[in-house]
């Protein structure tokens, strides 16, 4: 490695590659830093809002006939029986817990009382959008509706077994 000194400033820059600066081959100090972790989570909550679909309280409200849509959400979410996460003072609910007739899945209430509770519960929102090995590669989103119980097993191992499920 060897150290070059910049025209126009006294700094030194450490540059790995031996390619002058300008070069795109040039490989600097700052670009092996590790990246800021609230960066990349920021960054996976933009995907999962553009890439899955959500659901605000009047939605749900309306699909259950409840006038009342952020008290009977608010009320769901309460007790256990419907998750949410928080963005921009407004609560998103991912569509995968939903029935066809608009109601929450049974299995929720359930598979609710393994996972931990956050304040705005991206944590969670990562896990159920995460590929597993406990369901062979594929998503607890994606498999809810078909296998609850699976994703059920496999909460129960990453969340509640501790480290000998691994």
């Amino acid at each position: 490695m060897k150290k070059i000194r910049t025209t126009g400033s006294e700094t030194e820059k450490d540059h790995l590659s031996g390619w002058p600066d300008d070069s795109p081959f040039a490989i600097k100090r700052d670009d092996l830093q590790p990246p800021d972790p609230l960066l990349i989570a920021r960054r996976v909550r933009d995907r999962l809002l553009a890439g899955e679909s959500w659901l605000i309280s009047k939605q749900i409200g309306s699909a259950m006939r409840e006038p009342a849509a952020d008290e009977y959400t608010r009320r769901l979410r309460s007790e256990r029986r419907l998750f949410g996460v928080r963005y921009k003072g407004e609560y998103l609910h991912p569509a995968f817990q939903f029935l066809p007739n608009g109601e929450v899945h049974p299995a929720m209430a359930r598979l609710l009382l393994l996972l931990p509770v956050t304040d705005a519960n991206w944590n969670v929102a990562f896990w159920f959008y995460q590929p597993t090995g406990w369901l062979r590669g594929r998503r607890p989103a994606d498999v809810f509706s078909e296998d609850p119980d699976a994703v059920l097993l496999g909460a129960e191992k990453d969340f509640v077994s501790g480290d000998d499920a691994f």
